[in-house]
Parts: C-alpha cells; structure tokens; sequence
C-alpha cells in the first residue's frame, strides 16, 4: 500500500469513528427504547472498523506487485519444495560456521511463533546445508553472502537480488527460483546488547522478507519488519508481525504441485 492510499484508509476509519459517536448520541434516546437495535447497530460498526483496520494493516507490509506478469519472490514458496538455505563468508571476518549459525537461527529456532518457517502449510519451509555456499553448487535457494563492505553501497550495505526467471503454473506468473542476499559482516554480528538501532534478527528476517516478496516500506510507519529507521521510522522490530506473515501467507497459492516450467535467467534486486 502506498502512503497516500494508506493514509486514506486511516482517515475512512476515523470518520466512521465520529460517525458512529454522533449515531449513539444522536438516538440515544430512541436506542435505549430498543436495546436490541443499539446492539445490532454497534455491532455492524464495530464490524466495518475491525475490517478496515484489518486491511489496511494487512496492506502496510508492501507485498511486490505483479508486474509485466512476474511476481518478485522465490518460486518454491508457492510448492511443497524447502528452502534450502547456505552461507559464505567472503573475506574472513567472522567464522562461516558463526554466520551460517545466526542466520539459522533466526529464520528456524529463536522464535518460530513469530518467524517465517512454517507458513503456508510449511509450503514456506527452511532446510539448510551448513558447508560453504561455494561448496554445494546450485541447490540453494537462498544463498547468504557476508562480505566486509556488504553490496559496497554505503548507504545500502544489504541486498535481496533474485536469478532464474520461470514460469509458474500455480500462479500463472513468473517467479525467480533463487536468490542472493548480500550482507556486511558488522551489521550481521550486531547483537541487542550492543544497543545500535536495529540487530542481526532484524537484519536477516527484513533481507528475507524480500526473499518472500515483500518490498520496503516507509513513514507511515506500521508494524511490519519492511519499515525501519532508515525510511524514517522510530524502530526497527527484530521479527515480522502478524501482516508480514499475512502478507506473504496471501501470495502462497491454495493448489497442490510443484509449479513451473521453461525459463530465462533473469537479475532483479531490493535493498
């Protein structure tokens, strides 16, 4: 959602907020003659409001849009295929087993109430293979990548980029079939006792976010892990919300099958 239809979404919900005040006060008299009405009449408000709050929260978390018939996000995710997951250390900087711990982690065991596994039917399912992604060849999925300076843009150091076009019959649009995500050493060993603005939780589920097709976001400022400082919001959360989750949940179609098809190699990327 952008900001501008955002914004609106907010400003119909206030309205029906007086709305519904001035209706109570307006019959108040009328309603307490009919109890049944007033409870049928707050009850349909308080309906519309909570479905208003729902959408527009659901929206906030900037799912990739279908353009040009490709849907920026990982193919597998769709199917019953993992996640297979690896990482590399490029530079020496930390220990691959140390990076490939963290990351994990976070996206398995640290907080699966609140993670991305799982979702879908487990149709969003990390498996790992805990050697050098250099070591394996091409069965990852997601490739993590941790480099000293990260992609060497100083401003954007951590990058989502997807590879491998192809077509996917369950959602009648092109999906990539991996992706590498670029991450610098330092912001990847930021603990929360270090007290920086955001941690290496934050870093790995925002960078995987992209992964499952979501886009950054800016002020307003929701809850959602694609919102953070950097975009002008006051924090940056450690896990995605309830509309991440939600967000990706609505992309993951409802048939059975593994999906695509014939593709070219194709090259995207989301900071």
């Amino acid at each position: 959602m952008t900001k501008a239809v955002h914004t609106s979404a907010v400003g119909v919900i206030r309205a029906l907020m007086v709305v519904t005040v001035w209706a109570l006060g307006k019959s108040g008299l009328q309603w307490r003659a009919r109890p049944w009405l007033a409870r049928a009449g707050i009850g349909v408000m308080l309906g519309i409001l909570l479905r208003l709050l729902s959408v527009s929260q659901l929206e906030s978390s900037h799912p990739f849009p279908v353009e040009n018939g490709q849907h920026k996000h990982l193919l597998s995710m769709t199917n019953h295929d993992p996640e297979l997951i690896c990482a590399d250390v490029t530079d020496g900087t930390m220990p691959q087993p140390d990076a490939f711990n963290r990351i994990w982690n976070t996206l398995t065991q640290a907080n699966q109430a609140e993670g991305w596994h799982g979702l879908g039917g487990a149709r969003v399912g990390f498996s790992a293979d805990a050697r050098p992604c250099s070591q394996i060849g091409s069965g990852p999925k997601i490739r993590y990548f941790v480099d000293i300076d990260g992609t060497g843009d100083l401003q954007f150091p951590n990058r989502a980029d997807n590879f491998d076009r192809w077509f996917n019959g369950l959602t009648d649009h092109d999906e990539y079939r991996y992706w590498i995500v670029t991450l610098r050493a330092a912001d990847l060993q930021l603990d929360p006792e270090d007290g920086g603005i955001y941690t290496y939780r934050y870093l790995v589920n925002h960078e995987t976010g992209h992964v499952l097709g979501l886009q950054d976001g800016g002020a307003p400022c929701p809850e959602s892990i694609m919102h953070d400082t950097f975009r002008g919001c006051s924090v940056n959360r450690d896990w995605p919300s309830v509309s991440d989750r939600m967000s990706v949940q609505a992309m993951i179609p409802s048939g059975f099958g593994s999906g695509g098809g014939g593709g070219a190699k194709a090259f995207g990327g989301t900071g």
